[in-house]
């Protein structure tokens, strides 16, 4: 069953808007290159003989710079729309040969066991609708990932204020992650925490001058009280 989610990023004027919409603001390119740090912080440390996925690669900001770092990567993603705007960036950036592009449900996906090294799944989540699906999610990405391998997952937080007034199902606490992670076969959780208390509107609406105050702001609430953080990060070992 397609999602409306799945039917929405599927749209070319959707995807073409994708970063210009998210990332092209001052406060949205700083969160980027957070979320960014985080995907290759977790990295091995070389990449002979590593096989990444990026699982929901969206506009493929992460498939990107983990390529640049010399890293072979399967770049996934349910929707054509997105991976055509992948594939004209790695085409660009003469990184063709490090990316491998590949249509697929992240609830469900065609890739053998234990077949990557390292996975990331950032702003996929909370797109899975409902949390049945990301529960299935979660269970296929620590399938397809080898033993010592690590999966770097994130979450959209409902204890945050994301989700004041109406919100989707597929937001959850970073308790009820813990949990559903705790009931995967295999998988430890090696690290958790969360970021943005303070709402990324804030961050779009302030002079850029004040920006780096704020992030530090954010940063120490976010270290304080993760569980009230609007985007929560989980890092997951399989056994």
């Amino acid at each position: 069953m397609v999602t409306d989610s799945q039917q929405y990023y599927s749209r070319n004027e959707v995807a073409q808007n994708y970063d210009s919409e998210r990332f092209l603001a001052p406060g949205g390119q700083m969160f980027d290159l957070f979320e960014k740090s985080v995907v290759l912080s977790y990295l091995p440390q070389s990449p002979k003989g590593v096989k990444v996925l990026d699982a929901g690669a969206g506009s493929g900001r992460f498939t990107i710079e983990i390529a640049k770092k010399g890293f072979d990567v399967v770049s996934c993603d349910y929707s054509e729309a997105m991976l055509g705007i992948i594939r004209s960036k790695i085409t660009a950036l003469n990184l063709t040969k490090r990316v491998l592009l590949s249509k697929q449900d992240i609830t469900q996906m065609t890739f053998e066991d234990n077949e990557f090294d390292y996975i990331c799944s950032l702003r996929v989540m909370v797109n899975l609708d409902t949390v049945e699906n990301e529960v299935k999610a979660l269970n296929e990405l620590i399938r397809v990932c080898r033993p010592g391998g690590k999966v770097v997952v994130e979450f959209v937080n409902s204890l945050s204020i994301a989700g004041i007034g109406p919100r989707k199902e597929s937001m959850v606490s970073m308790s009820t992650v813990k949990n559903i992670i705790s009931k995967i076969p295999n998988a430890e959780l090696e690290a958790a925490f969360g970021r943005r208390i303070i709402s990324q509107t804030a961050f779009e609406k302030s002079p850029e001058f004040m920006l780096n105050t704020l992030d530090v702001i954010d940063s120490g609430l976010s270290k304080l009280f993760p569980l009230l953080c609007v985007r929560t990060y989980y890092v997951i070992k399989k056994q």
